[in-house]
């Protein structure tokens, strides 16, 4: 049961970082479109 506790702090912070990298590459990619498409 030791192990368990840095593994799920791992997971944790992986998993954390991984849907803050996707929502930023989304939000990158709308600012793109709203700069190329004319209003």
């Amino acid at each position: 049961m030791q192990f368990l506790v840095p593994v799920l702090a791992g997971a944790n912070i992986a998993c954390g970082s991984y849907l803050v990298q996707s929502y930023r590459m989304g939000a990158t990619g709308r600012g793109v479109l709203r700069r190329l498409l004319p209003e």
